[in-house]
């Protein structure tokens, strides 16, 4: 399965946790106030639905995860095969291929919290290529906040990046 079959199943389940969300509410009500036992019948009913809100929630984690393999795995051949071009020129390619190698999703979440110094790069291999936006830190030098919207969709994977020279 592509990426793009990945989100639109989050977005389906998404969809269906936000519309049965009423029906689930409206059904604890009626049972409080029919059953003779609500409480047991209501954790009946709210266990299951939470453990499908959970599973929601880290299946979307799963899915950054698997944005970010992806993106790992595109830039894992060797520097000579890149095409880089920032901002309509292009530039050397090692060090923004290595700090792609290992970028990380720790301690991001979809609000990061600076966006100066934008950067665009179309990085190039073969017949494919990539397109990230690429932000400096306001808070810290040693690295960047990375930006990649998975094509057809609307899902903007954020990670980091600590490279070792300024691009």
């Amino acid at each position: 399965m592509s990426i793009k079959d990945y989100i639109d199943i989050q977005y389906i389940w998404g969809l269906m946790l936000v519309f049965s969300s009423p029906l689930l509410v409206g059904l604890i009500f009626f049972i409080n106030r029919r059953a003779t036992k609500p409480l047991k019948k209501t954790l009946l009913i709210f266990i299951p639905t939470a453990s499908l809100w959970l599973s929601f929630f880290l299946y979307d984690n799963f899915l950054m995860l698997k944005v970010e393999s992806e993106v790992r795995e595109y830039a894992s051949n060797p520097y000579e095969e890149y095409i880089i071009i920032k901002d309509g020129k292009i530039q050397s390619s090692e060090a923004l291929i290595y700090a792609l190698r290992s970028m990380s999703t720790k301690f991001t979440n979809k609000t990061f919290s600076s966006r100066i110094n934008e950067r665009t790069y179309k990085i190039i291999r073969g017949s494919h290529s990539l397109t990230l936006r690429v932000f400096d830190s306001s808070s810290r030098e040693s690295f960047y906040w990375v930006v990649y919207t998975v094509p057809g969709t609307n899902y903007e994977y954020i990670g980091r990046i600590q490279p070792n020279e300024t691009y």
